[in-house]
């Protein structure tokens, strides 16, 4: 979760200037927003397969090393991707605190 908010974060700061001149044609903050929050699900559908994969593997490992038979039920891979999307949902929410920082009037002075 850290790194999905360090990204988002750094993401917002690099292209501050860009928000700004969204706000100053005319985009209302709330879009702006949306764009960043957006952004955070996508980074959340796109970590899911991998984090399933990753649990199938380690679920395989162990089961060889340990003779134990370890299987992953579904409901794990729906625990598993609504974590991840209520995660990258909070960072963006806290990436979006950095929007504030968008100044349309900074771009002419």
């Amino acid at each position: 979760m850290v790194m999905i908010y360090q990204m988002l974060s750094t993401d917002v700061s690099n292209n501050l200037s860009f928000y700004a001149l969204l706000l100053s044609i005319g985009y209302q903050r709330k879009q702006l927003e949306l764009i960043v929050f957006s952004e955070g699900l996508i980074l959340s559908l796109l970590s899911v397969p991998f984090a399933v994969l990753i649990s199938f593997g380690l679920c395989a490992i162990v089961s060889s090393i340990s003779s134990i038979m370890v299987v992953l039920p579904p409901s794990a891979v729906v625990l598993t991707f609504s974590l991840i999307v209520m995660g990258c949902s909070a960072s963006s929410l806290f990436a979006m605190l950095r929007l504030r920082d968008a100044n349309p009037s900074a771009l002419f002075g």
